[in-house]
Order: structure tokens, then sequence, then C-alpha cells
């Protein structure tokens, strides 16, 4: 996938900063230890070149700081103070809830609600961009690692063909014509045959 971001605007710049610095030390679950910013701005190009406007794109690039950052470096007031009410409320809607919310798959039958329900397309994009991101750099990993792959997350193969599966089905309902949407589903029946 390209990594290659290029903000359009003042709003995606500071958005890419946000991003930048908050993520600063992070690195990607996979075979190489990559900076954690590589996936907010693959997510961004995915916005970006799909023709999602840029309130999406900033949102893709900020969509992991409310989940993965800590509050005390960027919270959700300073992202309010930043980025306005309409692109906050993007980024809570593919946030998953605290692990305090209860187990694995709670938390993700919430987000999913969250996203069955959103009235924003936006969030709906984003999402696609980041699942899409996410599930390629899985599958590469597992031509490499195989079966192994799966100790790396907080659930195994099962739950994440459930997972994948069951997001790629909100997507494909609510905005089936969607380009990143077609792409993730694609990949999501390449993903169930592991």
């Amino acid at each position: 996938m390209n990594q290659l971001f290029v903000p359009r605007n003042p709003l995606e710049t500071k958005a890419l900063d946000v991003a930048t610095l908050g993520h600063e030390g992070q690195y990607r679950k996979g075979s190489v230890k990559l900076p954690y910013i590589v996936h907010p701005k693959e997510v961004a190009v995915l916005l970006a070149e799909s023709g999602a406007n840029s309130k999406a794109v900033i949102a893709g690039l900020l969509h992991d700081i409310l989940e993965d950052v800590d509050p005390a470096v960027y919270n959700e007031a300073d992202m309010r103070k930043d980025f306005g009410d309409y692109i906050t409320e993007l980024v809570k809607t593919v946030s998953k809830p605290s692990k305090e919310t209860g187990d694995w798959r709670h938390r993700n039958e919430i987000y999913l609600g969250q996203i069955a329900l959103t009235p924003h397309i936006e969030a709906l994009e984003v999402c696609a961009a980041d699942k899409l991101s996410n599930i390629t750099v899985t599958m590469d990993d597992y031509v490499e690692y195989g079966e192994s792959l799966w100790t790396r997350f907080n659930a195994g193969k099962d739950q994440q063909k459930w997972w994948y599966g069951a997001v790629s089905d909100v997507l494909q309902t609510r905005i089936p014509d969607n380009f990143i949407v077609i792409a993730l589903a694609k990949r999501v029946e390449l993903f169930s045959k592991l």
C-alpha cells in the first residue's frame, strides 16, 4: 500500500502532526517494527485516493488517537479544540470502547453497533480504510509467519475472521458502492479461507 500522504490543507497538516506526535514511540503489530504512524497515513491515503472529503481524511489520520494515545498527551477535549465537534464525533464513532467496558468480543460488538447506526458516511469510510489497512498487513504477515501470527492478537484466528466479516457486512449494508468497502469485502473473502 502507498504510504505517502501529502496533506491538502492546513487542517490535514495539523492532523498529521497530531497523529505523528501522539503515536510517537508506538509500533504496529506485525513482522517488522514499523512506526505506528504508517497505519494512519495508509488510512488517509486510501481515503484521499477514493475521493473521500477532507473531514474523512482528517478523521482517518486521527482515528486511533482516542483509543491508543495517553490522554495526558492528547485527549478528546484537545481534539474538539483543534478539529471541532464533527471530526471528534467521527473519531469517537470509529474508536472501540475502553477495556474496562468488557472483553474483546463485547467491545467489538459495541463498535459494530456504533458503525451500524452512525449517520456519518465519513465514519463508515474511515472504518473501511482502517480495516482494509489492518487486514492487508495481517494477511501479508500470515504468508510469512503462518499460524504463529495469531499469538500477537487479543483474539485468535476464528475471532479475527468473525470480526472482519462482521465489519465488512455492516459496511456493505451501509455503503455498498464505496470503493474501499468493495476492496475490503474481497480481502475478507480471502482472509476467511486462511
